[in-house]
């Protein structure tokens, strides 16, 4: 498999250093660039995987983000609150994971992006 484009969103630097320092770890995530402020930043046209660090459910997420992520193939979700409370958003990651975030947890849901490629 060839190391898939990630990019890892997290616009209040909550997990989103913790994740790519585990993102490191993994081994064969080479190409992880980080975004901080993707309405700032030109969001690529298309990326392999997108692990995307949620604000609280009452911070809004501006809508181009959001239908950004909607159109990605592959998505993996964070937050400090469990994923019932982000149900209004309509998004469909392969993954949600709840911070305090365990490595093995991110192990699990890469995997789950391993086996949907398959």
């Amino acid at each position: 498999m060839l190391a898939p484009r990630v990019l890892l969103i997290d616009q209040a630097f909550t997990s989103g250093k913790l994740l790519y320092k585990y993102s490191r770890r993994v081994g064969w995530l080479n190409s992880v660039q980080l975004c901080s402020h993707p309405t700032e930043t030109a969001l690529p046209d298309s990326v392999d995987l997108t692990i995307a660090c949620l604000p609280e459910p009452c911070e809004p997420i501006p809508d181009d983000l959001l239908n950004w992520l909607r159109h990605q193939p592959a998505v993996i979700l964070t937050s400090a609150f469990p994923e019932h409370m982000y149900e209004h958003l309509h998004l469909r990651p392969i993954a949600f994971l709840t911070e305090p975030i365990a490595f093995n947890k991110f192990q699990n849901a890469l995997q789950k992006y391993i086996n949907s490629k398959s």
